[in-house]
Parts: C-alpha cells; sequence; structure tokens
C-alpha cells in the first residue's frame, strides 16, 4: 500500500478540497496501482523552515513496497507530485521536496496480521493457478 505523508507549515486552506483525492489519483496513475491501496495523509501547520526564508515549504515522503526501484521512473514521480502540489497551493517546486521509500514486503502488515510478502505470494500462486486452469481449459472450448 503506497503512502504519502504531506508535511507542511502551510495552513490546510492553502490546500484545495480535492487535494487528497486528486493526489490518490495522481499516484494512482503514476505507480499503476489500485485506488483502494493508496494513502496520503496531509499533515498542516507544522512548525518547520527551509533557508529561515520563513515561506510556506511541502516535504512529501513517499513508502511504497518494491516502488521506487527504477531511477529514471523517480525522477517523473518526484516531478509529476512536486508539480501537482506546487499548482494545488501556489507553493513554488524548490520549496517542495519528495522524499522516496522503497521497503520491504516483510515490513508491511495488515490487520489480519499477514504480511504483504505473505500476500504478494498467495495473490501469484493464485495467478498462476488461474493461468494454468485457462490454458488447460482454452483448446477443449
Amino acid at each position: 500500500m503506497p503512502t504519502a505523508i504531506v508535511t507542511t507549515n502551510a495552513p490546510r486552506d492553502q490546500f484545495s478540497p480535492s487535494f487528497l483525492p486528486s493526489t490518490v489519483r495522481l499516484i494512482s496513475d503514476l505507480l499503476d496501482k489500485p485506488f483502494k491501496g493508496i494513502a496520503v495523509i496531509l499533515r498542516n501547520d507544522v512548525a518547520m523552515d527551509v533557508y529561515h526564508a520563513g515561506d510556506h515549504v511541502v516535504w512529501i515522503r513517499m513508502i511504497g513496497v518494491g516502488d521506487f526501484a527504477d531511477d529514471k521512473r523517480n525522477d517523473e514521480y518526484v516531478s509529476k507530485i512536486t508539480q501537482h502540489v506546487s499548482e494545488d497551493t501556489g507553493i513554488p517546486c524548490d520549496l517542495i521536496s519528495v522524499s522516496l521509500q522503497d521497503i520491504s514486503p516483510t515490513q508491511v502488515g495488515f490487520v489480519d496480521g499477514e504480511l504483504a510478502l505473505d500476500r504478494i505470494r498467495r495473490r501469484k500462486v493464485k495467478k498462476e493457478e488461474e493461468e494454468m486452469r485457462s490454458s488447460i481449459i482454452g483448446p477443449f472450448l
């Protein structure tokens, strides 16, 4: 489940009412992941400063399992997310920072106690079984 934690010293009203759903949509498109698997957390009015400028700044921490291993795609992610936040808030891109963190599927758990690694394995086996069934049944249809 990719998660974006948006931390800023800007007030909530500087973000549009559609910021959270539009950010979920953007991340879903960028990572090719379903909407229901993405969390965006907005933390406003946090005490923070960059360059002692007193300006509004944004730090976005993106966390995902196997989502950030490709440097070229990472450049695209950072660019599009930064642009999206800047367009929504009016905060200049040079005051928006994005950190990408890839974590292991053994570091993510679900409410039922299952680790992401086990869930991934289970889905893979199920998909292989379905493909095998369709390849066996397919010629007889």
